[in-house]
């Protein structure tokens, strides 16, 4: 297309149409994670996307002999559960930061994602799908089902990395 060299096209969610596509545009696609501890034991960090305060917690599980931790991110228990098409957009993609960024700089030999509830489970195999392609030449994404609870995503590092 002439004029458009080195632009890349994207595929928005169906759930993005004329109606909507502005609130889209307002919000960058990520935010930066303020981190407010980065220990051996536990990260957290917050982000402020529109109104809304996002906190991500890290935090080292006990295991033996292996780098295991969790994973959980929410909003401030104030605000409203829902919120526009462009903030769950901008919330996902700073959480998908946040985690590639973890992953990096700690490279754990496993990380967990245990969700509690059906909304929870989908929004974490959101964040699986689009991290994905990002990680597979470092870690394996595996999901434990465990009957009528709700399972768990595992990240496990790959062995010859």
């Amino acid at each position: 297309m002439e004029g458009n060299a080195g632009r890349k096209e994207i595929s928005l969610p169906s759930h993005i149409d004329d109606e909507n596509i502005d609130e889209v545009v307002i919000y960058p696609i990520q935010h930066p994670i303020q981190w407010d501890r980065r220990t051996a034991k536990e990260w957290i960090g917050s982000c402020q996307i529109g109104d809304r305060q996002i906190e991500i917690f890290f935090t080292r599980l006990n295991s033996f002999g292996t780098s295991s931790w969790r994973v959980d991110f929410r909003k401030e228990k104030h605000q409203p559960k829902r919120g526009t098409v462009a903030e769950t957009i901008s919330i996902l993609n700073s959480v998908i930061s946040a985690i590639k960024e973890f992953l990096e700089s700690v490279k754990p030999d496993r990380l967990q994602m245990s969700p509690t509830n059906t909304s929870r489970e989908k929004l974490y195999r959101s964040v699986i799908r689009r991290i994905k392609p990002q990680i597979e030449q470092t870690y394996n994404i595996t999901e434990k089902s465990y009957g009528t609870l709700f399972g768990e995503f595992i990240l496990s590092r790959l062995n010859d990395v």
